[in-house]
């Protein structure tokens, strides 16, 4: 799981989905020291242990670095911040019957308060699980760098690691023809060049008649139509699709390509990092 960077400048309002769960009776607030106890119990029996000690240091901050979600004296959620590095966001969860609420978005929205109020400009969700519900919430961006890998999983502390510089690509010229292609069940791709932060580009010629595997990226992707007639759906939507059309793919959006004509439609597509 990747980490995430969030620009804490801009944040979306809080407030309307605070008074949306006030009305069904959930709040939204810091625990209270003598609450310790009972909030790591409800994260180790719902979650688990690790998050239950990672949690347990936001105690250790004044004012306390964790918000939590009430239903009377009962907590159904929590999230957590400056716990395992400083900036960092997580971990984060909502019990199971109260999910799909605007709970676990209300916990978010609530920590990236608390680390805009100690003076942060960005924020980093460790180990990010949900990418596109960060994505969506507060317009996250995966960090492109070692796979968005952060510190969970070192075998080290970060600054006693030490690893050469890694090699930028150079210049280069490639002909399609000298790739091979990799086989799909309504398509075949070729990918012809890579370069940094996650940017590559390609060839793809889809074959089928009917809609294949529906696509869903990370990244935010640009096709465009060399040959062939056909249809595409993008986002729940289907149109029409022939040579010069260009298409922009935002991401996390459902897409998929089919051929209406005799020949394959060929596309040159492109990913960058979002």
């Amino acid at each position: 799981m990747p980490d995430m960077l969030v620009s804490l400048v801009k944040l979306p309002p809080i407030e309307p989905i605070l008074e949306k769960l006030r009305g069904e009776g959930i709040t939204i607030r810091r625990p209270d020291p003598w609450e310790q106890r009972a909030l790591r119990n409800f994260i180790a029996s719902e979650f688990s242990e690790g998050w239950a000690d990672e949690t347990s240091v936001a105690f250790s901050h004044r004012p306390v670095t964790c918000f939590v979600a009430m239903e009377g004296d009962r907590i159904v959620g929590f999230a957590a911040y400056e716990c395992t590095r400083r900036g960092y966001f997580g971990p984060t969860g909502v019990a199971e019957g109260y999910r799909g609420r605007g709970i676990g978005k209300a916990l978010f929205l609530a920590c990236l308060r608390g680390l805009q109020d100690l003076g942060y400009t960005y924020a980093i969700v460790g180990g990010a699980g949900p990418v596109g519900f960060y994505r969506k919430v507060a317009r996250a961006m995966v960090i492109p760098v070692d796979g968005g890998r952060g510190i969970y999983g070192l075998e080290e502390d970060p600054k006693f690691l030490s690893s050469p510089s890694p090699e930028l690509p150079g210049p280069s010229v490639v002909h399609e023809e000298e790739v091979a292609w990799e086989e799909h069940l309504d398509r075949r791709s070729r990918v012809l060049v890579s370069g940094i932060w996650g940017f590559s580009l390609g060839v793809a010629e889809y074959t089928s008649e009917e809609f294949g595997e529906r696509q869903i990226h990370e990244d935010q992707e640009v096709l465009y139509v060399v040959s062939g007639s056909g249809e595409l759906l993008l986002g729940g939507q289907v149109q029409e699709v022939g040579p010069g059309t260009a298409v922009y793919v935002p991401p996390g959006t459902e897409h998929a390509i089919r051929r209406t004509g005799q020949e394959p439609v060929k596309v040159v597509y492109a990913h960058g990092s979002a």
